[in-house]
């Protein structure tokens, strides 16, 4: 009888985002300078993509390519479908590549490229069969963070942006790269007052994601002070009983909102859904406020 073969380890993968491509394009290479001939960077410039033209970089080794996608329909959903999603699960089966590097082009939001990873179907599974996003790097340029983030600039205004008709404003993107972010990289150089309050904005966007600066960056150290493997449980509607799961002795509890629930920033962190059944008969509430929802939570975790 034959043995079933083992499945094959997810390739790791690193996403880059930043809103100034310079700085952004210096956090991939510190990623790939610890293992150059393991890595592979990624980059779709979407500069044009508006006209139906995307420049695709990759550098691996020794080799370094740009191509030029010519697509039917210019906009990200198309050079995502097309060209990204199936690049990653190509490199991951590559056995000389071990790690892959994607420096987002700048209007893009790391959220939306998560997403795609574990959602979109290429050849009948997700590419996160293949890949396992380890982390978000953002990069955050000190000195004009703060007012790309608070501003009314349209993504256009910069030259930016994933189509013609795409309306979001530098400081949706902006937000949207930080708010994402596991970890922060500062670039460029500010006065202490605007140091102080750039800091206070990352740190209420992504409390929990370790800080460091550019020049000198030990991407590797940085990397290090995440958490590994740590378990984000989240109550969902679409999520497992809760009596019937096997519960961690350790992790993070996410409750919703009653009115809205998760957010679907917080929710794409989730790695566990659970479910607290109901039991009720005839007319009765159709949910447990969320005090009471976190008390039934962490009875059961605690009685387990």
């Amino acid at each position: 009888m034959g043995s079933e073969a083992e499945p094959t380890a997810r390739v790791p993968l690193l996403l880059v985002a930043g809103v100034h491509a310079d700085q952004a394009a210096r956090v991939a290479r510190a990623a790939r300078d610890t293992d150059p001939a393991g890595t592979a960077v990624v980059h779709h410039d979407l500069r044009e993509v508006g006209h139906g033209v995307v420049r695709r970089h990759l550098r691996h080794g020794d080799s370094e390519e740009v191509t030029v996608l010519e697509l039917a329909h210019g906009c990200v959903s198309c050079t995502l479908r097309e060209d990204f999603l199936p690049l990653l699960r190509r490199l991951s089966a590559d056995p000389a590549v071990s790690r892959i590097v994607v420096q987002l082009d700048p209007a893009l939001e790391p959220e939306a490229i998560c997403w795609a990873i574990r959602n979109v179907v290429v050849d009948s599974t997700p590419v996160d069969a293949d890949v396992d996003v380890r982390a978000v790097v953002t990069a955050v340029d000190l000195p004009t963070w703060l007012e790309d983030a608070t501003g009314e600039t349209e993504l256009a205004e910069r030259g930016l942006g994933g189509s013609p008709d795409d309306e979001r404003t530098l400081a949706q993107v902006a937000v949207g790269q930080v708010e994402f972010a596991d970890a922060v990289v500062f670039a460029g150089q500010a006065e202490q007052w605007t140091r102080v309050r750039t800091e206070a904005v990352v740190h209420r966007l992504t409390p929990l994601a370790p800080i460091a600066e550019l020049d000198g960056l030990d991407l590797p150290a940085l990397l290090d002070t995440l958490p590994d493997g740590t378990p984000v449980y989240g109550t969902l509607l679409d999520g497992e009983n809760i009596y019937a799961r096997q519960l961690s002795d350790h992790g993070i509890i996410v409750m919703g909102n009653e009115g809205n629930g998760i957010s679907p920033a917080v929710r794409s962190r989730v790695t566990d859904r659970l479910l607290i059944p109901s039991f009720a008969r005839g007319d009765t509430a159709e949910s447990l406020n969320v005090a009471v929802a976190t008390a039934v939570v962490c009875s059961e975790f605690r009685r387990k």
